[in-house]
């Protein structure tokens, strides 16, 4: 087969294009940029955005229908590079239907098949957290992948024995149990082998669900295996980053930012604190910090794998492994307001 000069273009093209995706992901920088965004369906969702990657995201609920009918109470977004190697998701909530565990399932026996929409739910058996992330996410997420397996499960004690639903405001919902967990994965896409860490919470509303059960409250963040490691403080950062519109959230557990809610949470059911949280994501490789706003003086999180934090007054941040750093002097800041961030003392 002859090869032309237009192919050995586009090969060497390409070649380029997956050697810079590799600089990016097993580098690790001593500067990261970040800037402050917002999900694309509105101003519900704030998050900081690397410099170079994207975000994305759906209005994929709807807030003017009742409880439980509601698909899903938060939108989904997805923060990735610019080769979709390394993202963090947030889910939607989603309620589903178990004809199964229905009362009256046998007289809908054939009517509703698994997949289906049974009065605004999705037909579906029962699972917990790992077979949830398992058999329903990562095939839905990411159709390509294969050999998928779960090779760590730590659950959140906590929520075992709950007696409500955080996301759930409606009556006939009490005595439903949660169960939490931090589920670890691998699965193979196009021949790269995928490391992708989950916080799944299952809500079983019991025999007073008719057969009804929920997620809630779930997010995972994603790398090729061989360099989880190096873009983790980067995943992290994101992650600890993510602040929601206050109504929009309320249903659920109404924080200032998705981190916010396990400190609250552990107050009140002994669930997995902030740093737990984040030890089992990123196995201690990015501690968490608290930082104070040098604009507004909240409370911000992030992560001490860098030594410090500078932020401008429109809310973007970088982030330096070297204190000797001056963004004022770099000549690829364009805006010079950058300001240190100070730990945050109560």
């Amino acid at each position: 087969m002859r090869i032309t000069s237009t192919r050995i273009h586009f090969i060497i093209i390409i070649s380029f294009l997956f050697a810079c995706t590799e600089r990016q992901l097993t580098s690790n920088p001593e500067i990261q940029r970040f800037k402050s965004g917002i999900a694309p369906f509105g101003d519900s969702i704030h998050v900081l955005c690397p410099e170079g990657w994207t975000i994305q995201g759906d209005k994929s609920y709807d807030d003017t229908l009742p409880d439980p009918v509601v698909k899903s109470k938060i939108p989904g977004i997805q923060v990735k590079d610019p080769h979709s190697k390394a993202y963090i998701s947030l889910f939607p909530d989603e309620i589903f239907f178990d004809m199964e565990r229905c009362p009256t399932g046998d007289l809908l026996t054939g009517t509703y098949p698994v997949g289906s929409i049974y009065n605004g739910m999705t037909v579906a058996s029962f699972r917990s957290p790992a077979e949830y992330v398992k058999k329903m996410l990562i095939p839905a997420a990411n159709p390509t992948a294969s050999d998928i397996r779960i090779t760590e499960i730590i659950f959140n004690p906590g929520f075992k024995e709950s007696s409500s639903d955080p996301g759930s405001a409606h009556p006939g919902h009490e005595g439903c149990k949660l169960t939490s967990a931090i589920i670890t994965s691998e699965y193979k896409e196009n021949d790269t082998l995928f490391l992708e860490k989950f916080h799944c919470m299952i809500v079983d509303y019991g025999q007073m669900g008719g057969g009804m059960w929920a997620s809630r409250n779930t997010w995972s963040v994603r790398a090729p295996e061989k360099h989880f490691r190096n873009v983790a403080p980067v995943l992290s950062t994101v992650l600890l980053s993510m602040v929601f519109d206050p109504v929009l959230y309320t249903k659920i557990i109404n924080p200032e930012s998705i981190f916010e809610a396990s400190e609250s949470l552990k107050e009140t059911s002994n669930s997995l604190s902030l740093e737990a949280i984040m030890e089992s994501m990123f196995t201690d490789i990015s501690p968490v910090r608290k930082f104070k706003n040098p604009f507004n003086g909240k409370k911000e999180f992030g992560t001490s794998y860098w030594q410090e934090r500078w932020q401008d007054s429109a809310g973007n941040v970088i982030c330096s492994r070297n204190k000797g750093y001056d963004p004022s002097l770099d000549p690829g800041n364009r805006d010079q307001s950058y300001l240190l961030s100070e730990p945050f003392k109560m």
